[in-house]
């Protein structure tokens, strides 16, 4: 429906959902329904509102999510190799990040991360490695984790060759039915941030499409996408939710959480009284050893 309306009245529909959660939201007593009208504005707004995607994204963004990581058990391909990838990795700052939190937390297993991304401009951008020193992928980094991860070079900071190493980028489409032909099976595939660009149904597939790199007993991890898509995707495919620092690597992102319900990247505040809070909430899940068949919801 909404692309048989005029851009115009998009517009004009958004604006007014705004004012409304903005007298809303004034109005103590309603406190209550808050939840439940925001979920209705902002399924409202992700109908209605203009997208419009990122190019860009930060080193070390989800402390909390890298740290998850490093207390895993996580599944190699039985010759000393974890093979990882990140789809949708922008211009590299999270495969790097990466890189370097798993060989700093696995100093005996090979890491090897490949970053996957349909744009051709970023893909090159990660493979280049260097950034401007006010650079917005390097905000907050402490200047000690600079001296680590990068070199200085013609008053720009390049990407350490030692990181380098066993790191690898490819343009491609996440949605791509040859996703698994291209890139092979993966100990851990990490989603962040580019479902939610996607149109609810082609976004749904793509996590059936990304849960086929995994290997039996490797993680996904999927973050930065409508929960509800997420929540129905992983009880349909089985998956174990990893509920260590579940609230902190949600709450991580505030800035999407103070957007919501206004805007179509914004992350509702998390209800614990809710009975799917354990899979709409997480973000890191297992897939079985030995695969169950198709649960139905």
């Amino acid at each position: 429906m909404r692309d048989m309306l005029p851009q115009s009245v998009n517009t004009y529909l958004v604006r007014g959902l705004e004012e409304f959660w903005k007298q809303m939201s004034r109005n103590d007593r309603l406190h209550r329904v808050r939840n439940v009208m925001g979920d209705v504005v902002f399924r409202l707004i992700c109908r209605y509102q203009e997208k419009q995607v990122a190019l860009y994204t930060r080193f070390f963004r989800n402390p909390p999510l890298l740290d998850a990581l490093t207390h895993l058990q996580l599944k190699g391909a039985g010759d000393g190799v974890l093979r990882v990838a990140i789809l949708g990795c922008s211009d590299g700052a999270e495969v790097y990040s990466v890189a370097r939190t798993l060989r700093l937390a696995y100093p005996g297993v090979k890491v090897q991360c490949v970053g996957l991304d349909i744009s051709e401009a970023a893909v090159l951008a990660a493979r280049e490695g260097v950034w401007a020193n006010d650079s917005k992928e390097l905000e907050g980094l402490p200047a000690q984790m600079l001296d680590i991860m990068f070199d200085r070079k013609d008053g720009a900071l390049v990407i350490k060759e030692s990181l380098r190493e066993g790191v690898t980028f490819r343009v491609g489409d996440a949605c791509d039915q040859r996703l698994l032909e291209t890139l092979g099976p993966q100990g851990l595939v990490m989603a962040n941030n580019f479902l939610v660009h996607l149109q609810d149904e082609v976004a749904e597939a793509c996590i059936f499409n990304i849960e086929k790199l995994v290997v039996p007993g490797g993680v996904l991890v999927v973050w930065g996408v409508n929960l509800n898509i997420k929540t129905r995707a992983i009880k349909l495919l089985g998956l174990k939710p990893i509920l260590g620092n579940l609230e902190d690597i949600y709450q991580a992102d505030q800035a999407a959480i103070k957007a919501w319900p206004l805007k179509w990247w914004g992350l509702e505040p998390p209800d614990f009284t809710r009975s799917d809070w354990d899979v709409r909430y997480c973000t890191i899940f297992q897939k079985p050893e030995k695969l169950p068949q198709m649960l139905s919801v």
